[in-house]
């Protein structure tokens, strides 16, 4: 059986930006096994259970040595290895060996163009499952207690006060959802009158692979809290940067 084996950093922002690399990488093949930590096993299990013949293994944390156990064990003649970032040195007899250490060494790096890829598999692939009964009987009883008017807020961490009192109630996803049931957030922030994110929040990445897929926030008021270092190129139009 043609299978690949998949290993990316594993930061919030990664687990969102390379979905789409990770199914795209999946349809070449007729079996994945993806390595990932524990931590984010309910993550992974909700949001590639569509795949057929995806299998997922699990390490307690990434360092190298725990990857390479696993390599070497099962997987050290597997010819399709997939492995990203620093754990690309555990690829065997591939022209992306060591490639990060080459090339970048440390910091933040974009997959698609360091491993060649074409940019637009991030969008062109990402997708996230839904539960439509449990956003909507969440909704339901936001707009009850709301009277349909509220704010949405990723953190109350570095928000201007003066922001929280636009609307009668303000909906604070970090205090309210966890990873594992972010994608209940949906219908809410859909819905929502304004919303304001922070760059440092682990909300932020998942509501912008989300709007620059589907543009759900287009017609809403949305609003990001940053500082100089943060990369905004990727943001819409449409939001609207603040600085702290």
């Amino acid at each position: 059986m043609d299978e690949c084996v998949i290993i990316h950093p594993q930061t919030i922002f990664d687990l969102f930006n390379y979905t789409g690399l990770v199914r795209y990488l999946h349809s070449l093949h007729n079996k994945t096994t993806f390595i990932c930590l524990q931590k984010f096993k309910g993550f992974f299990e909700m949001h590639y259970k569509d795949l057929n013949e995806f299998h997922i293994m699990y390490v307690n944390d990434d360092k190298i040595n725990n990857y390479f156990t696993i390599v070497m064990k099962h997987f050290k003649k597997c010819p399709n290895q997939y492995f990203f970032g620093p754990t690309d040195k555990l690829r065997i007899n591939n022209k992306y060996t060591n490639h990060y250490n080459n090339k970048i060494k440390q910091g933040t790096f974009d997959p698609y163009d360091l491993y060649e890829y074409d940019s637009n598999i991030k969008l062109d692939y990402f997708h996230l499952n839904r539960n439509k009964h449990i956003e909507m009987k969440l909704l339901k009883s936001i707009m009850m207690m709301a009277n349909t008017v509220y704010t949405v807020l990723t953190s109350n961490k570095n928000v201007d006060p003066k922001y929280l009192r636009i609307n009668t109630m303000n909906i604070t996803l970090d205090q309210m959802f966890k990873l594992d049931n972010i994608c209940d957030s949906l219908s809410i922030i859909e819905y929502a009158n304004h919303i304001f994110l922070t760059h440092d929040s682990d909300f932020t990445p998942f509501i912008l692979m989300i709007d620059l897929k589907h543009e759900i926030l287009k017609d809403k008021r949305v609003f990001i809290f940053c500082d100089e270092t943060y990369d905004d190129s990727l943001i819409p139009s449409y939001w609207k940067k603040l600085n702290y």
